[in-house]
Order: structure tokens, then C-alpha cells, then sequence
């Protein structure tokens, strides 16, 4: 499901807000959820992928690039809750969450990495919203990385160019299901 941000702390974007210890004015943002798959031998569901942006810049320039994103594992944490955040690890962007309706409430944790604790990120359902240049390599990580097994032949031109073929058939499929996966994440209910 995609969020669309509204307010940070009760403040409608844009907004001046402090990130990583600098402040920007955040001219806009967005949740994307994707939704968490369940183990097929199990009803048991696993956490689903969470991708937050925030777009501005950091003076009155009017400038719309990325200040900051981040991409972590979320789970439901009972009724109309949300928790954000690495299971095994302190690394990384931490909130909680409640929902009401199509409207999200995201607080950051204490020891979260860019937003000052509690700072209150309030975002809204936005499924029909289309899907933005900012937004259409979400889940696009590039092709693979591809070394021969044997060392002596990871420079044999022969040998790269074969894996490069290999990678280069493979790129169309990859990439149309880069595009389905966001798809059926942005369109997902909420």
C-alpha cells in the first residue's frame, strides 16, 4: 500500500524539519508496504518490506531531490498497530504506528537513525496516486553481480562476455517484474 505524507507534527508539507541533524524543508514524501507474504506451510505471516522517502531540500531554494529514505522490515503489531523496524538488529530507521482508517500515524523511536525521536509523520492511503519517476525503481536493486567460480577466469573477456549475455536475456524479465512487485505493493489494501 502507498502512503502519501501529509503532515510532520501536525505541520501540512511543506515543512521545515530536522533530519539527521540538519534541517530541510520537506516538500513531500511517502510510505510504500509492501505486503508481507506468509510461509506456505504455515498461516504464520512474515514481515513485509517497508520504504520510506522524504523529498526536499535543505534551503528555500525550491529544489524537489531526496533527502532521505529508508528501506526496513515491518510488521503489524496487533489491531490497527504498526511497528518498523530490523527485528535482530538497532541498525536503521525505527517507528511505531497506528492506523485509522487510510490515515497512518508514524512516531520515531528513540533509538531510530534520522528523525528526532517522536517526531510524528502523518500519511494518507494513496493507492490511485500514480507511480512516480521518484518512486518507479523502488525495488529495481540493478542486475546481478556475476563472478566466475574459478578466480583465474574473472578476467577471461570470453568468459565476461558470456556472463554479460547471460545477464542482458535476463533483463527484461527482471525488470517486468520489478514493475509488477511495485504495482502490487502501491495497490495493495491497507
Amino acid at each position: 500500500m502507498f502512503f502519501r505524507l501529509d503532515a510532520i507534527d501536525d505541520r501540512p508539507l511543506p515543512c521545515r524539519t530536522l533530519v539527521d541533524g540538519h534541517e530541510y524543508d520537506i516538500l513531500r514524501g511517502g510510505l510504500l508496504l509492501e505486503p508481507p507474504v506468509g510461509s506456505r506451510q504455515t498461516s504464520e505471516a512474515h514481515d513485509g518490506h517497508s520504504i520510506l522517502k522524504l523529498f526536499g531540500n535543505p534551503g528555500s531554494a525550491g529544489r524537489d531531490g531526496l533527502v532521505v529514505a529508508s528501506m526496513e522490515p515491518y510488521r503489524f503489531a496487533g489491531p490497527g498497530r504498526i511497528a518498523i523496524a530490523r527485528r535482530t538488529s538497532e541498525h536503521g530507521a525505527r517507528f511505531r504506528g497506528a492506523m485509522d482508517g487510510d490515515v497512518l500515524q508514524l512516531w520515531a523511536e528513540p533509538d531510530g537513525a534520522f528523525l528526532v525521536a517522536d517526531t510524528r509523520l502523518t500519511l494518507t492511503a494513496a493507492p490511485g496516486d500514480p507511480i512516480t519517476d521518484a518512486w518507479t525503481n523502488t525495488f529495481n536493486f540493478g542486475p546481478p553481480m556475476v563472478q566466475p567460480v574459478e578466480h583465474w577466469r574473472q578476467d577471461d573477456p570470453a568468459v565476461r562476455a558470456q556472463i554479460d549475455r547471460a545477464i542482458a536475456a535476463a533483463e527484461p524479465a527482471r525488470l517486468r517484474a520489478v514493475q509488477e512487485r511495485l504495482e502490487n505493493a502501491w495497490r495493495a489494501p491497507a
